[in-house]
């Protein structure tokens, strides 16, 4: 409910995401019921609204093979574990691509500790924050 811009449906993200080269995405799925649970994208560099405020940091994010992440887990899903297996399962296939940095697709609200908590457990580390329906926090590990 936080953040999920794209329904859990196999329909949505299909339709959403068929046909984006630049962007890879990670389905997972309830075994039991066949429900979708969580999905992570990630894609090849970042988007331009990213990349400026990324330079207004001092980061410029041009210079480095810098990959975009957008996890989601449904709520009832929420504090299972499921986010940092789904984590971890991203990174070990994105370690191929030779990434060096990977930041958060939009940033993360503010005023959502337990997200922010887990990406500071995963190693991101904030550096700088915008307005855009509240206040977020942009954040990025070097990898």
């Amino acid at each position: 409910s936080r953040f999920g811009p794209h329904a859990f449906t196999k329909d949505e993200i299909h339709e959403t995401f068929n046909g984006l080269t630049e962007v890879h995405g990670f389905i997972g799925v309830d075994v039991e019921s066949g429900q979708i649970i969580a999905y992570a994208l990630i894609r090849d560099g970042c988007l331009e609204q990213d990349s400026q405020r990324y330079a207004a940091y001092g980061i410029r994010t041009e210079e480095r093979k810098v990959c975009t992440f957008a996890p989601s887990v449904s709520d009832n899903w929420q504090s299972s574990g499921l986010g940092s297996m789904l984590f971890d399962f991203v990174m070990l296939e994105i370690s191929q691509y030779g990434y060096s940095a990977m930041i958060l697709w939009g940033g993360v609200q503010a005023s959502n500790v337990r997200a922010v908590n887990f990406y500071t457990r995963k190693g991101f580390v904030a550096v700088g924050g915008f307005e855009r329906n509240g206040n977020n926090i942009d954040m990025i590990c070097y990898l």
